[in-house]
């Protein structure tokens, strides 16, 4: 289609719009609708205009439903515009093509928000695509006012560049994040900046001048700089070169080389295009930072989706970690803290509230030798008013054959070691009366009574004690009540006794003792209080009342002169039946000619 033919289409569109009848365009409940004419509609569709007017789109989307019989205006109307505002041109086009790749990476990077250390990266692309699309938007530009319109678009994106790559950085390789104080201050830099610029004209802080031209590759705005502009362009550099410096560091201590090239070059490449802008100007009004910075966003995006998997191997392992029920903390060689998780936070807030490193000892009382004796340990902390044991193990931090640090896991053991307790008692002790069990016993007692014949002393009492007629007390008033008498019996022993001697439940209702260090009247002494303490007891069952009794029998170390405990625990025992037979409630003492004498003869 010549320009002839299209002007004169449109002349003719342009004298028949009074008489033509055209059907409305369906209703939007999105925009308001005015009438207006279509020569207002060509004439208002500028694109700037129509990006930023409600009004110019409502005109053009009105022109294009009336004329949606008319194909051939269409088109003119189409090709019309690109001509007037130079969006055919090849510069033009190019930048068409960075701005839909820019687009795609911020697509990408929202797709990946959720994921673990990418927030930052997706304000970094929301700020290279507002960069991208206000230059876009300048170098198609018909006059000086829309390049303005358009110049502050892209200012909502560049002073955040740097700040976002740089915040970006440190949470992609794991360092600590920045205090919240801090990072508002560098946010609110940026902000700063773009509204300086977007104050413009009316305070000139970023431009003292901006001037319009249209000579060279593309429209440009040629600038006149004011007080902040330098220094918005020094602080978006420097955090650019933090942020390469940073994932620089990072890659090569955790030695992820595959890739990195191209994660470098995304970082690297609009850096060196600003230096190149810097000393070398422009090309012909065209500036090389927005290009460079499309494909540095199409770099970042394509070692984040086909290069992670390391990453994701890492990032696995770190979570386990973090989120392991123990407590881990790693230390260097001089007991400063390097790293924690959230467990190790719970047992030492101290941690997380101090804002400089800490040494381990500072907040914890375990041994610094052991940081270097590398090993198990079981210690108790106090810990909410409750003790906690605790088992910590140390290792040692490798590094290419060198200690580096050490490695320190910290479980919480309280349940086992509780279970581990009452498994021990229940293996130690009868568990209705508390007394040792039969094989405690003769462990415990077995150790003391060799101890007292290397010493050489004569000393020391064997006791057996029988409840009398127990077996009645269960058929009368049931085992409940036989297992209160037992109870009673274990608890009186455990009070008349002294701590140093030994007693066991023997078997059913006979129980033994072993008194070292102590003579025979010592022991009758013992054992007779016991006896009428039983004795003297009145046990209730509903309206009736009964009491028991006990016999016992005693052996001595020195009258007997025993070989082993055995031997004068069954001495005991002798003496124990003499004492049944002689009609129970009673003490007999062993004699040495193996005649059993009841208490009248002692």
């Amino acid at each position: 289609m010549s320009q002839g033919a299209l002007q004169t289409g449109l002349r003719g569109l342009r004298s028949n719009h009074s008489t033509r009848k055209f059907d409305p365009p369906p209703p939007c409940p999105c925009i308001l609708r005015f009438p207006c004419k279509i020569d207002t509609v060509y004439k208002s569709v500028k694109f700037p205009k129509t990006v930023f007017s409600l009004f110019s789109l409502h005109h053009a989307s009105s022109f294009f439903w009336r004329t949606r019989k008319a194909p051939g205006l269409r088109l003119a109307f189409v090709l019309n515009s690109l001509g007037r505002y130079r969006i055919y041109t090849p510069m033009a086009l190019v930048q068409l093509v960075a701005l839909f790749i820019s687009a795609g990476a911020l697509l990408y990077a929202l797709s990946c928000w959720r994921q673990r250390r990418m927030a930052w990266f997706c304000f970094a692309m929301i700020a290279v695509f507002f960069n991208v699309f206000g230059y876009f938007l300048e170098i198609t530009a018909a006059d000086a006012s829309a390049a303005i319109v358009a110049c502050k678009v892209s200012y909502i994106g560049v002073p955040h560049i740097g700040t976002t790559l740089y915040l970006f950085s440190r949470d992609y390789t794991g360092r600590r994040q920045l205090g919240v104080g801090l990072r508002n201050v560098v946010i609110g830099i940026g902000l700063l900046f773009t509204l300086a610029v977007v104050a413009y004209p009316q305070v000139p802080l970023f431009y003292q001048d901006l001037t319009f031209n249209t000579e060279g590759l593309v429209n440009h705005l040629e600038v006149t700089p004011g007080p902040l502009y330098y220094p918005c362009f020094v602080f978006s550099f420097a955090l650019i070169i933090m942020a390469f410096l940073n994932l620089v560091v990072g890659f090569l201590r955790e030695k992820r080389y595959e890739g990195s090239f191209v994660f470098f070059a995304g970082i690297a490449v609009p850096m060196l295009a600003q230096l190149y802008a810097i000393f070398f100007g422009l090309i012909n009004g065209w500036n090389p930072v927005l290009l460079s910075l499309t494909l540095s966003s199409l770099l970042l995006a394509l070692f984040l989706a086909f290069w992670r998997q390391a990453e994701w191997q890492s990032t696995g392992r770190e979570q386990v970690v973090q989120n392991m029920p123990d407590a881990f903390i790693l230390i260097d060689n001089k007991g400063l803290v390097l790293d924690y998780n959230l467990s190790a936070a719970r047992y030492f807030p101290a941690l997380s509230s101090s804002t400089i490193r800490l040494r381990l000892v500072d907040i914890w009382d375990f041994p610094p030798e052991n940081y270097l004796n590398y090993g198990t340990y079981q210690i108790e902390m106090q810990q909410n008013s409750a003790t906690r044991y605790l088992k910590v193990v140390t290792a040692a931090l490798d590094a290419d054959g060198k200690v580096t640090g050490t490695c320190v896991t910290i479980n919480d053991d309280t349940v086992n070691h509780l279970m581990m307790e009452e498994l021990s008692r229940l293996a130690r002790y009868d568990e209705l009366t508390g007394l040792n069990n039969r094989a405690t016993f003769f462990r415990d007692a077995t150790y003391s009574f060799d101890l007292t014949l290397r010493q050489g002393t004569k000393e020391g009492c064997a006791l057996m004690l029988d409840i009398d007629f127990f077996k009645q007390v269960n058929d009368t008033y049931g085992h409940a009540i036989g297992d209160e008498v037992l109870r009673f019996i274990g608890a009186l022993m455990l009070n008349r006794f002294r701590h140093t001697d030994i007693l066991g439940r023997y078997g059913g209702e006979e129980f033994c003792v072993w008194m070292p260090a102590t003579s025979l009247p010592g022991a009758y002494q013992v054992a007779e209080e016991i006896r009428e303490a039983a004795e003297q007891h009145d046990f209730q069952v509903a309206q009736d009342r009964f009491t028991v009794t006990l016999s016992i029998g005693i052996a001595s170390v020195e009258a007997v002169q025993p070989g082993n405990l055995d031997d004068l625990v069954r001495r005991a025992d002798l003496a124990l039946y003499q004492a049944k037979n002689s009609g129970r409630n009673r003490i007999c003492v062993y004699q040495p000619d193996n005649e059993p004498k009841s208490e009248e003869s002692l």
